[in-house]
C-alpha cells in the first residue's frame, strides 16, 4: 500500500477507535475556570465535527492548559487523547505520539483503565503511521488486554490489529482476526466498523491476487459508507477500487472510479486528496494515450491549486 493510501486508510479508523470525547455539559456549580474549560471543549468538538482540525487542535490545547491548571487529571487524559487523534487527522503522527505517550502516563497515574485503553489504541494508530509495526502491535495488544480485564471486546481494535498483521505479512492471522471482528461488529450493528473490516478483508484478497473477491468486499464497504453518509470513507472506497482495477490492468474502470472519488473529495473540501486523484487521472489517461483528457485534468488541477493559494493569501 502506498504512503498516501496507508494514511487515508488509517484515517478511516479514527472515528472507529472512539473519535473525540463526548461534549461535556456546563455545570453552573463549577468554578469560572472549570466552566471556561467546558466551553472550550464544546468549541473544539464543534470544530472537529466540521472537519476544521487545526482549530479543534488549538481548542483542545487550550482545554488541556485549563484542566492542568485546576488539577483535573481525568479530563487532562481525554484532552491529550483528543489532541493526539486530531494530529493523526492532520497527518502529523509523530506529534500525535508525543501527546498519546503523555496520555498513557497520566492514565497509568490515575488508574483509569477505560481511558488508558483508548490512549493505547490511538497510540497504536500513530505507531503504525510512523512505520513502527512492532510498537503498534504492542500498543493495540495493551488496549485489547485492558478491555478484556474490563469484560469488554472491541471489533474496532481487532480491525486495527488485523491491519498491523497485514502490514507485516501475517495474512493468515489477520484473516482470523477479521472474521472475529466482523462477528462482533455485526452483533453490535456497528456499520462503520463493519465497513472497516470489509476494507481490510479486501486488502488481504487483493494482496493474494483475488481481485474480484477484493472488489466485492470494497463494494460492501462502499454501500455501507454511503448509507451512513460518510463522504471521506466513500471516496476512500472508490480510490481503493480504482487502485485495484489499475493493478488488474482495467484502466478504463479505474479512471471512472478515480473520477468519482475526485468529485467526492472536491465537494467535501478535501483538496489535497482531490489533487492526488487528479494526478492518478492524468497518469491513467496518458497510459491509455488520451492526452486530450490528461490536459483537461491538468488545467483543472492548476485551477484548484491557484484558488487554494489565493484563499491562503486572503484579500488584498
Amino acid at each position: 500500500m502506498t504512503g498516501f493510501f496507508r494514511f487515508t486508510a488509517a484515517l478511516a479508523l479514527v472515528s472507529a477507535i472512539g473519535g473525540c470525547a463526548a461534549v461535556p455539559a456546563v455545570n453552573s456549580g463549577k468554578s469560572y475556570i472549570a466552566v471556561k474549560g467546558v466551553e472550550v471543549k464544546n468549541a473544539a468538538m464543534q470544530a472537529y465535527s466540521k472537519g476544521d482540525y487545526r482549530s479543534a487542535r488549538e481548542k483542545f490545547m487550550e482545554a488541556l492548559r485549563i484542566d492542568r491548571s485546576i488539577g483535573n487529571r481525568s479530563s487532562e487524559t481525554e484532552d491529550l487523547i483528543n489532541i493526539g487523534r486530531v494530529n493523526i487527522l492532520l497527518d502529523e503522527p509523530e506529534a500525535a505520539k508525543y501527546y498519546l505517550y503523555d496520555a498513557v502516563r497520566v492514565g497509568v497515574d490515575t488508574d483509569d483503565e477505560k481511558v488508558l485503553s483508548e490512549a493505547y489504541s490511538s497510540l497504536a494508530l500513530a505507531d503504525r503511521l510512523t512505520g513502527d509495526s512492532a510498537a503498534a502491535l504492542d500498543s493495540i495488544d495493551e488496549s485489547i488486554n485492558i478491555d478484556r480485564r474490563l469484560g469488554a471486546v472491541s471489533g474496532a481494535k481487532l480491525n486495527q490489529k488485523a491491519l498491523i498483521f497485514i502490514d507485516t505479512g501475517r495474512g493468515a492471522e489477520a484473516a482470523g482476526i477479521l472474521k472475529r471482528a466482523v462477528e462482533i461488529n455485526k452483533a453490535e450493528r456497528n456499520g462503520p466498523e463493519i465497513a472497516n473490516s470489509y476494507r481490510a478483508m479486501a486488502e488481504l484478497s487483493g494482496l493474494a491476487g483475488r481481485y474480484e473477491e477484493a472488489m466485492g468486499y470494497y463494494m460492501d464497504a462502499y454501500d455501507m459508507d454511503r448509507s451512513h453518509g460518510d463522504a471521506r470513507k466513500v471516496a476512500l472506497d472508490l480510490e481503493r477500487m480504482g487502485d485495484l482495477r489499475a493493478r488488474n490492468g482495467s484502466l478504463k474502470d479505474a479512471i471512472a472510479l478515480f473520477e468519482k472519488s475526485y468529485i467526492v473529495r472536491l465537494n467535501g473540501n478535501q483538496t489535497p486528496e482531490a489533487l492526488f486523484n487528479l494526478d492518478r487521472l492524468i497518469e491513467a489517461y496518458r497510459s491509455v494515450g488520451n492526452e486530450e483528457k490528461a490536459g483537461f485534468y491538468m488545467k483543472i488541477k492548476a485551477g484548484i491549486m491557484e484558488n487554494s493559494v489565493n484563499r491562503k493569501a486572503g484579500p488584498r
